[in-house]
């Protein structure tokens, strides 16, 4: 298959997303669309190919989770002969002239890996809650009044954005390959900022870009300690933190483990047993990691083009 413009291609990654679907689409339909399908059982699959017909779908017979699913995406963008990929959550929606207004900036700020709009929350009337978060770490570039957006057109850069929209530039796929295979979901975008930065290229946002997250109705988590989703969100923390290869702490993730191995014998002598129990796991679970994220730091320190583009 052959197309007329190869300068950007946007990439979803889909699962059971029929609430969202039809809406990112249609906001994408200026553009080449490739979705990968994380084995959906909703009938998102379906959708598209009877409503979207333009659209590529690769369907899998298994969940690849976030990162892999986006590196297979990259893996056949690439092999299209698209320059530069966009990827979008399936539950974001681009603003209007979003992508000719990310491939501007990047053309005129080669330095830039990673680009993203500003996102917006579902309806549009006031910022993505944890974009906001995330995009004033590095200080207070986004407008205080909320009705001046876009207003002065700008770049700033951050340590990390979320990836629910990031334009990727084709030098930095070519230097910082995919998402490490460490992460299933949740992380990886994190951890990619940070190859990013090793690799001596940046992360902006661009304040006349926009796009719409729409995720701000559904309910949040309560973490009980000691539960499946609290040693879930410490994992995906620990591979974050200590995977980290702009920074030489890995030696600390062994202390955290003898920390912890002596609040659980504290425990014990005080007959604390479901705090016992609570940290006996997660000195488990800190042994379970050592060796991944090891390598995990070796992979990513090491120069390989492509890397973790080329498998399915």
């Amino acid at each position: 298959m052959s197309f007329k413009d190869t300068s950007v291609v946007i990439i979803v990654v889909t699962y059971n997303g029929m609430p969202w679907i039809d809406a990112c689409l249609r906001s994408c339909q200026n553009y080449p669309v490739i979705v990968i399908d994380n084995q959906s059982t909703d009938g998102t699959v379906r959708y598209i190919q009877t409503h979207f017909e333009e659209v590529l779908v690769f369907e899998q017979d298994r969940n690849l989770g976030f990162g892999q699913a986006n590196n297979l995406g990259i893996t056949k963008a690439l092999a299209l002969g698209f320059e530069n990929v966009f990827l979008l959550n399936q539950d974001a929606y681009l603003g209007a002239g979003c992508l000719d207004v990310l491939m501007e900036a990047a053309a005129k700020n080669s330095e830039y890996g990673i680009l993203s709009p500003i996102h917006l929350n579902g309806s549009g009337l006031d910022y993505d809650t944890q974009f906001f978060k995330y995009a004033t770490i590095a200080g207070p570039h986004l407008p205080s009044e909320f009705n001046k957006l876009g207003v002065v057109k700008s770049l700033f850069q951050v340590p990390y954005i979320n990836a629910a929209a990031w334009f990727v530039t084709k030098n930095c796929l070519e230097q910082v390959g995919g998402f490490d295979p460490l992460f299933f979901h949740y992380g990886e975008d994190n951890n990619y900022c940070q190859r990013v930065r090793y690799s001596g290229l940046s992360v902006g946002v661009v304040t006349h870009a926009f796009v719409r997250h729409d995720r701000e109705s559904r309910p949040k988590l309560i973490v009980e300690p000691g539960s499946v989703i609290y040693f879930d969100r410490l994992e995906r923390k620990l591979k974050s933190r200590y995977g980290d290869i702009t920074q030489a702490n890995f030696k600390d993730l062994k202390q955290l483990q003898y920390k912890r191995f002596k609040e659980f014998i504290k425990a014990m002598l005080r007959f604390q047993l479901t705090e016992a129990r609570i940290k006996i796991q997660e000195v488990l679970l800190i042994k379970r990691l050592l060796p991944l994220i090891q390598a995990s730091r070796t992979r990513n320190s090491t120069q390989t083009i492509k890397r973790y583009l080329c498998s399915n």
